[in-house]
């Protein structure tokens, strides 16, 4: 279990997302983990697996919500684990 709260990762992941520099689950996952991380909120040892798992819980539920669509909408990467921003 981490010691964040769904609230503050979605804010997280959020805040990725609108940097517009990640489109990729690993990628976003790793993004997530440098601003806890830097943040105080999570160990500087903490295993990555760890966070991966509640910023895909947030992915999803962002795909729910009509936020995120699977692939990157190039036509060639169709699928998970790439993601592109609704219009």
């Amino acid at each position: 279990m981490i010691p964040l709260s769904h609230a503050e990762v979605r804010a997280m992941v959020l805040e990725t997302l609108k940097k517009g520099t990640s489109n990729q689950v690993v990628n976003v996952a790793t993004e997530v983990q440098a601003i806890a991380t830097r943040g105080g909120r999570l160990p500087q040892q903490y295993h990555p697996q760890y966070i991966r798992v509640p910023v895909e819980d947030v992915l999803w539920e962002l795909f729910r919500e009509g936020i995120l669509y699977p692939g990157l909408g190039d036509g060639i990467n169709n699928g998970w684990p790439w993601f592109h921003l609704s219009a």
